[in-house]
This record gives C-alpha cells, structure tokens and sequence, in this order.
C-alpha cells in the first residue's frame, strides 16, 4: 500500500458520517495491513477497481491494494498474471523484480503492489497513472533455480525462463520437437547481465590464492585440510548450492567436471547466495562460492589456472568475459511471445536497464573502457618463440597496441568460426552507441582478433584477422555508423599470441577465441 494511498484513506475515514451511509450496499474497503479502511456504498465498477460512494465523494481505489468487508462485496478470482516467469534465484531474487518496475517507469507506471504466493512466488501488479489507474500488466515470479525454469517454459507454464547457465542439449531439443523454436536463436535468448562466481572463503583465511587443481580436489573432499593446500592447520568445511541451482551448475562445470569429480557428499547446502555468504564468513575454515553481487563480507580466492595465468574476479573481467567462472544471465522464450512478454523482455536488454542490472549488483553490458590495460604479450613471446611467424606477430601488437584504451566488449566465436554469437550481435548495437559519442570522434579504432592454439601457427592468424574483418563489417553495417564518418576503422589478427586462458580445455580455448576493441 503506498503512502499517497495510505493517507486518502485515513482522511477519508476522518471525514467519514457513517450514519448517513446506512444502505444495503454498504460495504467496508479495508488495507490489506489493516491500518486504515473506509465505508460507502460499492457501485459497479471495473475489473480491477472498486469503485464506492463515500461522504467525501466517489473514490476508485485498486482491488489489490484492499480487502472488500461485507455481503454486497464481490467474489474475487484472481486473474491469472500477463506474464509468468520462473527459474533462477540469482535472477528471480531481485533483478527481475527491479527490471520489472524498471519496465512500469517507462510505461509511465508504478509497480503498486507486491504479492507473496508462496512457494517462491511473487506477483507484481502494474498500474497506470501513479499508481491509481487501470492496471497494465500483472508479472509472476517463481525463483527457485534455473531447471525449474527451463522445465516450466518446455511445460508451457511459463512465458520466460530465467537461467544462470546455458541451456543443455535436452531442454534446447525438447523445445524443438513442440516445434517451438530454438532456444539458441537470437529472438529466444536475452542476455540481461554477466556475472561472476567468486569462491569465498571467511576474511579470517588467510588463503587468498588457490589453483584450479586444489580448488576441485577441496570441493570434491579429497583434501580436507587447509595446511594441505598453504594455509591454516584447520579442518575444511565445503558449502555447496541444491542440484536445481544454476550457480551449482557453472561451479560444477567449471572447477569440478574438468577434473572427473563430484561435489564432496559431505558438502553442506545451502539455499542461496546470501546465505552462503553468511555462513562462510561465520566460519574460519568455510569454503563456498556466490555470484559477484553476493560477495559480502567474504573474502574471495583468486585462481591459478594450469597454465600458470592468474586470474582475478574483477567487473572488466566479467566484462570481458575472460575470468574463468563467468557466467551470463539470461532469459529463454519460446518463437511466439505473447506481445507483453516481447516489450518486457526488449526493456531487459535495453540500455535503460543498466542501471537496474548495477543496483541488482550485477555487471550491466554498457561499454567502458580501461586505460592502461596489460596484455600477457610479452610473456607469450617466450611460450611461441619457436614459431618463425611470432616474432613479427608480436612487434606488430606491441605497435598496434601501445598507448591505446582497451574497451570491455569483447566477442567470441565457436571453433574455426568467424560467425558472432547472440551475445556478440546484440554488443554491436551498443558498440555504435558508444562510438557515435563525440569524445570518440576522429579517434582510431582497432578490431584486434585472436584465436585459440588449435591448428597451425599462421593458418590462426588469418583466422584471427577474418573474426576482427568479420566484427568491423558488422559494426559498419549498423544504419548508424555513417554518423561515424570522422572515426578511423582497422581490424588486425594475431593468432595465438596473448592468450587470456589456458588452451587446455574447450572453455580456455572458447575464451581465447576472441575480438577485443582498443582506441587510439
């Protein structure tokens, strides 16, 4: 109940000559915290608005925001919600809320009333004209973990599945096979977010640095100890997300899967990621993970990854996609979205997002920049000092790259591709936006591509160089890059030289596969 709303009712029920309402349609409209109520006689009225006649006047007031108190009040069947959403906490939790009042405010309308169904269910009613309209849209929110959302979208009940990991083989064929579309395609997923997963261990450990190989053998309970890993003669206590959790999902993927192991039988769950996060600060020799937003009082562990690369949970990383238990947060539709689910899932990648994305505590799209960034270039020399071609590869980043800002968007490709993801061809658009500025004007910028270590030395390089031609054509192409008729336009490759992971795995590799953006 909102105060504006509050107040009304309490002046009204001050003004209130109840001796002069005595009429067989007299009813009692009553706030749901019971703090304030009026009486008058109920009139018809609409779907979602009582309308009833006071001593102060006739008052419309939302059904939603008060209970109706006796015999001439109706019989009230809850309609079901214009669009139903489920899946994922770490989404569901407070992100899709906040872009969902995000979405009302550019409607010109007010999120008035937040229900709590139960069973991790939320309703949030929109209505028009402050407030006290006609409501608008009515949105359902069930967050409780990103299978659950998957299996409700391919179920048919739900409109938008919320997922902190991608989609498997089975969900994107059980799609399919309703002739329902591909959940791959452009027009089915939206990324709304990128996130980091942080193991974190209590402020009090001393531990800070862990490689990949020790943080699979604590998780799986082979080493239970902290002295066997450089820290605390202290007991190990692994705490763990439920089988539903999509944050459980890209842990498992990334540190323990690689390694053949399973999570430790002995780990203890927990039902989120703020209580995660509070559990293992409260205990010396806890260990867990969280997204980025979560982070707490925690104290996250950096990774060493097998190749000797160390890798920080730092907001450009996420950006750019290269810490390795990164993660994109995403919604999944079917090909034939109801027309308010389309405008709400296009306000969710839209710029005007950004900011809701930062107050979930999430790492938004927008494009930034950052000065003075270090590549691995020069220690790479040393690893491809054997390849004639490395040499003048590397003289010519080095040149290419001296003095220059690197920015935070970054495409991939899938093996020996040059064809942009959805991820890739939606950071056009915001690349353009960013170009266009007129601080950028009559700058240089350089398309720099690079590839993984698969296949031969020079045959990366010319494929590095098609994905960087491949990223300008598309940027050029956009209908508003002739309002960049100032800005200079190269692409350069450099094959396997700086590599941001180790080429050991088929995530290393995909990380490595890459065009980053560089100003000059």
């Amino acid at each position: 109940m909102n105060k504006k709303l509050t107040g009304a009712f309490l002046v009204s029920a001050l003004m209130m000559n109840t001796t002069q309402m005595a009429f067989a349609q007299q009813v009692t409209l009553r706030t749901v915290d019971g703090q304030s109520s009026m009486q008058g006689v109920l009139l018809p009225g609409e779907a979602d608005v009582f309308v009833i006649e006071t001593a102060v006047g006739i008052m419309r007031i939302s059904k939603s925001d008060v209970e109706c108190l006796g015999a001439a009040c109706p019989v009230i069947v809850r309609q079901p919600a214009d669009v139903i959403v489920h899946g994922s906490d770490t989404i569901g939790d407070k992100l899709f809320p906040l872009l969902v009042q995000g979405y009302a405010e550019a409607l010109n309308a007010t999120v008035t009333n937040t229900e709590d169904l139960g069973d991790t269910r939320t309703e949030l009613q929109v209505y028009d004209a402050g407030g006290f309209g006609n409501r608008v849209l009515t949105v359902e929110v069930q967050a409780a973990g990103s299978s659950t959302g998957l299996r409700s979208l391919i179920d048919g009940t739900a409109d938008i599945g919320m997922s902190s990991r991608p989609v498997t083989p089975e969900e994107i064929a059980a799609i399919a096979q309703q002739g329902r579309g591909d959940l791959l395609d452009l027009s089915q997923e939206y990324i709304v977010a990128v996130d980091s997963i942080l193991a974190i261990v209590s402020p009090n450990n001393p531990v800070s640095d862990l490689t990949v190989g020790q943080m699979s053998d604590i998780f799986s309970g082979r080493v239970r100890n902290w002295a066997d890993v450089g820290g605390p003669d202290l007991p190990i206590t692994v705490y763990t997300r439920d089988a539903e959790s999509g944050t459980r999902g890209v842990f498992t993927s990334q540190i323990l899967a690689p390694a053949g192991v399973d999570m430790s039988a002995t780990a203890v769950v927990v039902g989120g990621n703020e209580q995660m996060a509070q559990q293992v600060v409260a205990d010396i020799g806890g260990i867990g993970y969280v997204g980025f937003a979560s982070l707490g009082d925690a104290k996250s562990v950096n990774l060493i990854a097998s190749c000797g690369i160390k890798m920080v949970a730092t907001e450009f990383a996420a950006k750019t996609e290269e810490y390795p238990l990164e993660r994109r947060l995403r919604l999944f539709t079917d090909n034939n979205p109801k027309p308010r689910t389309q405008n709400l899932l296009d306000f969710s990648i839209s710029p005007s997002a950004d900011i809701l994305v930062r107050e979930a505590g999430f790492i938004d799209l927008g494009v930034s920049v950052r000065e003075n960034y270090q590549t691995t270039m020069d220690l790479n020399a040393q690893e491809f000092i054997d390849e004639p071609a490395a040499l003048s590869y590397l003289s010519e980043m080095v040149s290419t790259l001296s003095n220059a800002e690197r920015l935070s968007t970054t495409f991939r490709f899938e093996i020996g591709s040059a064809v942009l993801d959805n991820k890739a061809q939606r950071d056009i658009v915001r690349v353009v936006e960013y170009l266009k500025r007129p601080e950028n004007a009559a700058r240089e910028v350089v398309f720099v591509g690079y590839s993984d270590d698969v296949g031969a030395f020079e045959l990366n390089g010319a494929l590095s160089s098609s994905r960087a031609d491949t990223t300008l054509r598309a940027v050029l192409s956009h209908p508003d890059a002739r309002q960049m008729d100032r800005t200079r336009f190269r692409a350069a490759g450099f094959g396997e030289l700086a590599p941001v992971a180790c080429n050991d795995d088929e995530d290393g590799r995909r990380r490595n596969r890459r065009v980053e953006l560089w100003l000059r």
